[in-house]
């Protein structure tokens, strides 16, 4: 995020910065490697704060998390805090999500009713904690799009696309030296659900 970059959008008569983040902390590192959460969050913060001042005000920041089997149940804890982050800004941040499709093994479509079901209540407890935010309504929408994707009747749980989810994610961990449980615990269950069924 360097200040020449930031001089040069600022030049353009409207610019719309879209910023691809799917979690916080451990969960940014872990699905988007090499990137690291201090770098990623302190580059960030600076679009924003430069988007608050008399050069950067043409300069919308968005921010659009996509909703995976991974990070099913990270979404609604980093929203929180990116609405808390909001709440101290004078600038508003544009949310979206987007509901990932292919590779199927990745899409919640297939996802156990279990993990559909815990992430609706996480998105509802959450909208009505912040129903009388001034940001409320750009949380509700994208926030509401993953709720009705998992309520959709075509998507069913699919125990052979979640085999293909835990045998990629396995693979995944032992060519990066990663583990998925340290930011998806509920991994474990959706493994021992195939070995049931």
């Amino acid at each position: 995020m360097q200040d020449k970059w930031l001089a040069q959008l600022s030049k353009f008569e409207k610019v719309i910065v879209n910023c691809s983040l799917e979690g916080m902390f451990e969960m940014n590192d872990y699905m988007r490697p090499p990137s690291k959460w201090d770098s990623v969050w302190k580059n960030f913060d600076k679009l924003v704060k430069f988007s608050d001042t008399k050069e950067g005000k043409r300069i919308k920041v968005r921010v659009t998390t996509v909703n995976q089997l991974t990070n099913a149940l990270h979404i609604v804890p980093f929203w929180k805090f990116m609405h808390d982050y909001q709440m101290t800004s004078n600038r508003g941040i544009g949310m979206s999500t987007n509901q990932l499709v292919e590779p199927a093994y990745y899409s919640m479509a297939h996802a156990p009713e279990w993990l559909k079901e815990e992430q609706r209540q996480q998105v509802l407890e959450f909208l009505e904690t912040i129903k009388d935010s001034p940001h409320y309504e750009q949380y509700e929408e994208p926030l509401m799009e993953m709720v009705n994707f998992s309520l959709d009747s075509e998507h069913k749980y699919n125990s052979l696309v979640m085999r293909q989810y835990v045998t990629v994610t396995e693979n995944y961990d032992k060519h990066r030296k990663h583990n998925v449980l340290s930011v998806s615990p509920e991994f474990t269950r959706i493994k021992n659900d195939i070995t049931v069924s």
